[in-house]
């Protein structure tokens, strides 16, 4: 999850190009299926098993199959988090950014709402990890990003 993916669907036999189906199951969110190529790709936007029935067709012939996503979350050391949130740099990879972007509040960068995302989800409260003078700073830098962000709304 947060992973840029690509795959493509491979069939061999029939006569002249191959049109792809999507015929049941749910795709993650986030990824697609180009039905002229065969190509999945995208970013996932969720995990889990996903099972998706596909046909493809050649001249008279056609077949079906079922493939089988499986998306997983990436393992990330809360350390890692905190010092890429306080001291930007290359703690964190681009993959593991927009993970926590997705999860976060979905607005292509990594800041203070996704940490605090990070947090909820792991179920974790930041004054029971983090010193009281981090967690002020944490959230006047929440209160000003919000209130950046209604400055530009207004605009």
């Amino acid at each position: 999850m947060g992973a840029v993916y690509r795959d493509t669907l491979e069939a061999v036999g029939g006569t002249g190009a191959y049109a792809w189906t999507q015929t049941g199951g749910a795709m993650p969110a986030g990824l697609s299926l180009d039905l002229a190529t065969g190509l999945i790709s995208g970013t996932a936007e969720e995990d889990g098993e996903f099972e998706l029935a596909v046909e493809v067709i050649s001249g008279a012939l056609s077949s079906s199959d079922t493939v089988t996503l499986i998306i997983e979350r990436p393992s990330l050391a809360l350390g890692d988090i905190i010092n890429h949130l306080l001291a930007p740099g290359v703690v964190l990879s681009v993959d593991e950014e927009r993970y926590l972007d997705i999860i976060g509040n979905n607005n292509g960068s990594f800041d203070i709402g996704d940490f605090r995302a990070y947090l909820q989800e792991e179920g974790l409260v930041a004054a029971d990890i983090l010193p009281a003078a981090v967690v002020e700073a944490l959230e006047e830098m929440d209160r000003s990003n919000r209130g950046a962000a209604r400055k530009e709304e207004g605009r």
